[in-house]
């Protein structure tokens, strides 16, 4: 089992494709070579062994010996058990090392699908877009809706190939009497290197009521659970903690509307950089890890017990918060919830939002090797659970204040036309939601909250489709 990465995911990590799921569609009928069979066969192999050791349902495993023909993606499917909806394998390591570092080849802007008009129609809702990306550079913003790419209108048989695809003609849409249309404006895209600093907002301001009662609030929009290559995105987290401590924030406000999860160590960071200090000091209980019982007596005989235990750690930029308030959605998954569960035995912690997804799992990377070095598989491996023992929470982490985000508002995360944050200041200020018409939190005036576009159908959340799309976070 080499080329183990050392560091365990906790990211939404569904399938990469269809492809992955085993649609041979050159082989529908498994005639390959017998080169191509001995190919499949060491890689099949390779996969039966760390499958049989390290998966977390592995006494399933061993009955699944591996086969000399099938493709190895079916071949990988197979091993799963029902439970497990996150396992991934890929046979481009590459881009998959790019991802979880934070730096992909993508066009840079984050997508919420929705149904909308009749038939299985699809659009592209613009969530946010990186400094500096193609979309950027392109004029592409938040709220912006995307009806067609490369001549193709979008619908549920052709979005996922469409959003992906590494160069782009999109088509823009308008609402016109309730109806989504194409407009005349289009932009050409091209995917690149773009650098996705998770920490795409921070900043403090000052809430001050007609009474003249001033509440100070902090703001993070925290995107990926990843460290960035030599921890540079981890210098962004400390800057702004640095400053939230300067300015004496004690209520924070954590944007985690679109962070489908990343890793341990680094929700560890987040989460000791918010965790007031005396449980930092304490060098308190964060989460639990446990592994099946293979790696479990391995890791004990070797590390010791604590080796499953990640506590709080002082590294310097604790700001000592008092209470913090998360923004979720259905998109918010793994290391996001991780990090919510793990303060809440010690904190006042507040959820704004929607149910998150459900995800209280968590993977490993390994790399295949010799030829077939291109391979890599990430199987779910752990579960975690906090201080307090909490953990399967299948149908998400339940809001304590219902806010649904029907379609991304405002014209940037946190902007004062962005209706769930405009709701999150008046739930750490005041402790209730605004209706509609009810004066805001330091508002002059009162301002109606738009209502539910009933142009915008379901949302899609699909499986097959990797959350952030190329951006895989560690």
């Amino acid at each position: 089992m080499k080329k183990i990465l050392l560091f365990v995911i906790v990211a939404c990590l569904s399938a990469c494709d269809a492809d992955n799921y085993g649609i041979d569609d050159e082989n529908p009928d498994n005639q390959i070579s017998a080169t191509e069979k001995r190919s499949n066969n060491e890689v099949n192999k390779w996969i039966w062994q760390n499958m049989s050791q390290l998966y977390y349902w592995n006494n399933t495993i061993a009955a699944k010996y591996y086969t000399n023909y099938i493709a190895p993606k079916d071949y990988f499917k197979s091993l799963m058990v029902a439970e497990d909806k996150w396992s991934y394998i890929t046979d481009d390591f590459g881009a998959l090392e790019a991802d979880l570092d934070g730096e992909p080849v993508s066009m840079g802007y984050d997508p919420s699908f929705y149904y909308y008009g009749t038939g299985n129609n699809v659009l592209i809702a613009v969530n946010f877009v990186y400094p500096n990306s193609p979309a950027d550079k392109a004029g592409l913003k938040r709220g912006d809706i995307i009806v067609a790419i490369n001549g193709q209108r979008i619908n549920d048989e052709n979005y996922y190939d469409l959003y992906n695809a590494e160069t782009q003609v999109i088509v823009l849409g308008e609402v016109i009497d309730d109806a989504v249309m194409p407009s005349n404006t289009t932009m050409n895209l091209e995917a690149r290197v773009v650098d996705a600093n998770p920490v795409l907002a921070n900043r403090v301001f000052d809430v001050i009521e007609n009474d003249g009662t001033v509440t100070r609030i902090g703001y993070l929009a925290f995107m990926q659970f990843t460290a960035g290559s030599d921890n540079k995105y981890i210098a962004s987290l400390e800057n702004a903690f640095d400053n939230f401590a300067a300015k004496g924030v004690k209520k924070l406000i954590v944007d985690l509307r679109y962070n489908s999860g990343g890793a341990i160590n680094v929700a560890q960071t987040l989460a000791s950089m918010i965790v007031p200090q005396v449980n930092l000091l304490n060098g308190d209980l964060f989460v639990t890890l446990n592994y099946n019982s293979f790696v479990t007596e391995y890791y004990t005989r070797h590390y010791g017990d604590d080796v499953f235990k990640y506590r709080f750690e002082d590294n310097g930029h604790n700001a000592n918060i008092s209470d913090v308030y998360f923004m979720v959605t259905r998109n918010s998954a793994s290391a996001s919830e991780l990090t919510i569960i793990g303060l809440q035995p010690y904190m006042n912690t507040t959820i704004i939002g929607t149910n998150t997804y459900g995800k209280y799992t968590g993977s490993i990377v390994v790399q295949g090797e010799d030829d077939y070095d291109n391979w890599g598989i990430m199987p779910i491996v752990l579960k975690y659970k906090n201080a307090n023992g909490f953990t399967d929470f299948v149908d998400g982490l339940t809001p304590d204040f219902v806010v649904t985000e029907n379609h991304p508002t405002g014209d940037y995360l946190g902007a004062d036309d962005d209706e769930m944050f405009v709701q999150a200041v008046n739930v750490a200020v005041r402790g209730k939601l605004i209706s509609d018409g009810e004066l805001i939190a330091g508002a002059k005036q009162p301002r109606l909250l738009s209502a539910s576009k009933p142009v915008f159908g379901q949302q899609l959340i699909p499986a097959s489709l990797k959350q952030n799309a190329y951006i895989k976070l560690k």
